[in-house]
C-alpha cells in the first residue's frame, strides 16, 4: 500500500494497477478544502481553483489601486474649485458677529473688515472693546501698507520670541526692517504686550513720514488736552500730528489719557481716519 501523500507512479507493464477511480478521486483533494494538513496532494481541479483565486485577488487589487489613482486625479482637477466655491459662500464675520452692532465705532469697524484690514477674534466675534496687542497693531499696519514699503531683509531684527512662519512673522519683520517698531529689548519683541494710545500714534506717525510725508512741521502745534503734558517726549510729535490731522478727534478735547491701552474699536477709528484724512488727501 502506498502511504498518503506520496506521488503515484505508473505501474510497470505487466503489473496490475491497484488504484481504481474511486481511490484516486479521494486521494486528489484541493488545497482549499484541507488547509493546514500536511502531505496534501493537489489535484488538477485544486490547482485550477487556486489559480483562479490568485487571479481574482490580483484583479481586485488592480481595481482598488486604479480607483485610488482616479480619486487623486479627480481631487486635483476638481477639489480646488469646490473648496474655492465653499470659501466664497462662507458667511462674513460681519454676518456671524453681533458684538459690533450698535457700537459707537460700528461704521469704522465695518469699513476695515470690508477692506480686509480687520478680522475677528473668533468666527463669531469682533471684540471691539478688546485690547490691542503689539502683534495685532503691526499686522493691521502691514495690511494697510499694501506693499508700499518693502521688507528690507538685511535690516530685519531676529527677535527670539518671534516665531518663524507664524501669523505675525511677516508683519513684524516688515515693521522692524523699516524702523517702525523696536523690541522691548535687543532680543525680545513681546508680541502679546498691549499697545498704549501714545505708542500707536507714534508708530503710525513714523509710517506716515515714510509714505505720505507732506513736509509740515508739527512740532509747533499745541495740544488742547488737560493731560497733554503727560505725553512722553518720544510720542509728542506723533500725538501732535494725529491731532492736527483729525485722526484722534473722536477722543474729544478734554483728556488724551496717553497711557490708556488701545482698544480694537479705537484702533479701527484711528486707521479709518488716517485713510480718510491723510492717505486720500
Amino acid at each position: 500500500m502506498i502511504p498518503l501523500g506520496r506521488k503515484v507512479v505508473k505501474q510497470r507493464k505487466g503489473r496490475k494497477n491497484i488504484f481504481n477511480k474511486e481511490k484516486l478521486s479521494k486521494l486528489f483533494k484541493s488545497v482549499g478544502s484541507n488547509k493546514g494538513k500536511p502531505n496534501q496532494v493537489i489535484g488538477k481541479k485544486g490547482k485550477r481553483k487556486q489559480k483562479i483565486k490568485i487571479i481574482a485577488l490580483v484583479i481586485a487589487g488592480c481595481v482598488i489601486f486604479g480607483c485610488a489613482v482616479l480619486a487623486v486625479i479627480m481631487h486635483i482637477l476638481f477639489a480646488p474649485k469646490e473648496e474655492e466655491n465653499l470659501l466664497n459662500n462662507m458667511p462674513s464675520i460681519l454676518e456671524m458677529a453681533t458684538d459690533y452692532q450698535g457700537h459707537w465705532a460700528e461704521e469704522q469697524i465695518v469699513f476695515l473688515v470690508n477692506q480686509g484690514l480687520m478680522t475677528g477674534t473668533s468666527s463669531v466675534t469682533l471684540d471691539p472693546d478688546g485690547k490691542v496687542t503689539r502683534a495685532q497693531f503691526v499686522i493691521m499696519l502691514y495690511k494697510l501698507d499694501k506693499g508700499r514699503l518693502p521688507i528690507i531683509d538685511e535690516k530685519i531684527v531676529l527677535f527670539e520670541d518671534v516665531l518663524d512662519n507664524f501669523y505675525y512673522t511677516d508683519a513684524i519683520n516688515w515693521a522692524s526692517s523699516n524702523d517702525l517698531v523696536h523690541g522691548i529689548s535687543s532680543s525680545e519683541f513681546i508680541p502679546n504686550y498691549l499697545v498704549t494710545r501714545q505708542q500707536a500714534l507714534t508708530v503710525l506717525y513714523e509710517y506716515f513720514r515714510k509714505v505720505n510725508d507732506n513736509g509740515i512741521d508739527y512740532s509747533s502745534f499745541k495740544l488742547p488736552y488737560k493731560d497733554g503734558y503727560t505725553v512722553q517726549n518720544y510720542a509728542t510729535l506723533g500725538v501732535k500730528w494725529a491731532f492736527a490731522n483729525n485722526i484722534i478727534d473722536f477722543w474729544g478735547y478734554e483728556k488724551l489719557e496717553p497711557f490708556n491701552e488701545l482698544t480694537r474699536a479705537e484702533l479701527a477709528t484711528i486707521i479709518y481716519n488716517y485713510i480718510e484724512n491723510v492717505q486720500k488727501s
